[in-house]
């Protein structure tokens, strides 16, 4: 239980939409207004069934995560059947750990999170992840940094990084970030 107090709700990264858009400084409140309009094309639902959650920006990028209303009402439901409620809702991505470089990682079932930056991250089937990594490394001009916390197998064909955290239990990882 919870002691009456809300939860910190985790939702399933690979359910809702974590992008970013550039926004200029100048007329920032008129674009704010027009955020859903700017990333309809990039989204297979119509933007009147959306919900869209800024992130904290930096300069000109504004972090987005969209996630679908009825989504989100079942979400709610369950807290509430369960006799809770929510402080809010994270993209369980975004949980993880954010280190200084790198991207952190961790294995849960057939899903992998990835946690790229404070508002970038995804899950990938792990049989996609080694060409998710290697697209990442293609991004960046320096080596591709991992840490990962519980995937348990490095990809050596990769040029990576790779830095084994301690193993802890996926929910404390996620608690922690």
């Amino acid at each position: 239980r919870a002691g009456g107090r809300p939860v910190e709700l985790l939702v399933p990264a690979s359910e809702v939409t974590i992008t970013e858009v550039e926004l200029p400084q100048k007329n920032r409140q008129q674009a704010l207004k027009a955020l859903p309009f700017m990333l309809e094309e990039s989204l297979a639902s119509d933007v009147e069934a959306l919900h869209f959650t800024l992130g904290e920006r930096r300069g000109d990028h504004q972090p987005v995560v969209v996630a679908d209303k009825a989504q989100i009402r079942q979400w709610l439901g369950w807290v509430s059947e369960a006799q809770l409620s929510a402080a809010s809702l994270t993209p369980d991505a975004l949980a993880l750990p954010l280190h200084d470089e790198g991207c952190a990682l961790l294995q849960l079932g057939d899903q992998i999170l990835i946690r790229q930056e404070a508002c970038q991250g995804m899950t990938v089937d792990a049989d996609w992840l080694a060409p998710t990594l290697a697209s990442l490394a293609d991004a960046d001009e320096t080596p591709l940094v991992i840490h990962d916390h519980g995937h348990q197998q490095s990809l050596d064909e990769l040029d990576i990084d790779w830095r084994t955290e301690s193993l802890e239990l996926p929910m404390q990882v996620l608690a922690s970030g």
